[in-house]
């Protein structure tokens, strides 16, 4: 029934190769694609926490260069205090690198997104580098 010569077989083999090398592929680069997505939604979370807690102490948590990973919670008391007031708990695993600072007046949360992104003005394949900042305002240039 399938009675093909050993070249047919061989054109057949090289074509299926191929096919499920796209798929890895693609597959591989949606998988991106949705890290950075969760990436920014996780640094909105943040964001958002900020600003809750400069609403009620008209200002922002103070800290220098700080891994946004050893931020466990936001409370009345500041950073990984126990407090009566909760305005962030950590429930997640950061899906991508970020760096949180402060002076009190205002902050910036540095991370980095992997894949080209026309909403955020990312034309490389690289990715760019973003960045929220106070009011929730977020920037990204392209990687350099």
């Amino acid at each position: 029934m399938f009675n093909y010569s050993i070249k047919t077989k061989a054109i057949l083999l090289v074509v299926l190769v191929a096919i499920l090398i796209f798929v890895i592929v693609f597959v591989r680069y949606n998988n991106s694609r949705s890290n950075d997505l969760e990436l920014v939604q996780q640094v909105k979370t943040l964001a958002n926490s900020l600003e809750d807690y400069r609403e009620k102490f008209n200002a922002y948590p103070v800290a220098e260069k700080t891994d946004v990973e050893q931020i466990l919670n936001i409370t009345d008391k500041g950073f990984n205090s126990d407090g009566d007031l909760v305005y962030f708990v950590k429930n997640f695993k950061w899906v991508g690198g970020a760096t949180y600072m402060s002076d009190g007046k205002q902050y910036a949360i540095d991370f980095s997104l992997n894949n080209p992104w026309d909403v955020w003005s990312i034309a490389k394949m690289s990715g760019g580098d973003c960045r929220m900042a106070t009011n929730m305002l977020m920037q990204c240039v392209d990687k350099p």
